[in-house]
């Protein structure tokens, strides 16, 4: 950038040369190259996705399929994030500044692990006859999919309605988010989340939907085997003769006598419950 002043008026500064400024503008059309974007987030082991997206820096020499250049992507765990869609992305000269979305869904494997790390692998193309782009290699891209079993958790959904003094019912499901660590081998290690109404003049749990071996109107039993087995809980009003106005009630969830500690003393979110004032 040349800087010059001949034309001003103050003589002290008219024909001062101010020193130039050199600046160098990068080809990257010499040697082929990538932009790879960060990830969108981490994964989880409960199918939790993650994208980034890869296109070319320049365009290949031509629309013949042998300067295409073809990009292999491989997850270096698969017992941890697994690759959606194609496994290898191909750039042409008439789409090669298209970005091209890669989607990684992470891996569930009822393991105690803690969040693991691991790399989506971008390979390089190496039979491609476009010289600037053969055997260059794009930047693999790191995960991390989150291990969802080091504390047990609860999908407890909200309550569907409100409940009447007619008798009218709600519902709502409840499922463990990771499998208990017994295995089958113990009882005593299996998930059982008790249930009380806070009040029972207002409310009552009338059933259990999907029912499974030891659940009943008080207390739902999760095993190893049964446990993303999802439960459905109806609730019914209570009628009480009283001119008392809509009364909210709580349906009360605790799990305190597992043997797991994973879920021990993991105290589930209760269920608000409005039970309408009929008279």
């Amino acid at each position: 950038v040349v800087l010059k002043d001949n034309v001003s008026s103050d003589a002290r500064f008219r024909y001062v040369d101010p020193p130039d400024v050199e600046v160098t503008n990068v080809d990257l059309t010499y040697k082929g190259g990538f932009y790879v974007s960060a990830v969108s987030g981490a994964t989880d082991e409960n199918g939790q996705t993650a994208t980034f997206s890869v296109r070319l820096t320049s365009q290949p020499d031509n629309d013949s399929s042998f300067d295409n250049v073809t990009i292999t992507v491989v997850s270096s765990d698969t017992s941890e994030g697994v690759i959606l869609g194609a496994s290898k992305l191909v750039f042409k000269a008439s789409d090669w500044n298209a970005a091209q979305t890669v989607t990684v869904l992470g891996v569930h494997d009822s393991i105690s692990d803690g969040d693991q790390s691991y790399s989506i692998l971008l390979g390089a193309d190496n039979t491609t006859s476009d010289a600037r782009f053969r055997y260059v290699d794009p930047p693999d891209v790191s995960m991390t999919n989150l291990d969802l079993t080091d504390k047990g958790a609860f999908y407890v959904s909200r309550i569907s309605n409100t409940t009447d003094e007619n008798g009218a019912t709600a519902s709502f499901t409840i499922r463990l988010s990771s499998a208990p660590a017994d295995n089958g081998t113990t009882a005593q290690d299996n998930v059982t989340i008790t249930m009380s109404v806070s009040d029972t003049t207002e409310g009552e749990i009338v059933s259990i939907g999907n029912k499974q071996t030891g659940d009943n109107t008080s207390a739902l039993v999760f095993t190893d085997s049964n446990w993303s087995a999802e439960r459905t809980v109806t609730v019914r009003g209570v009628f009480d003769n009283i001119t008392d106005g809509d009364q909210k009630y709580t349906v009360v969830l605790k799990d305190n006598v597992s043997s797991d500690a994973r879920f021990r003393y993991v105290d589930p979110p209760d269920v608000e419950v409005t039970n309408v004032d009929l008279t």
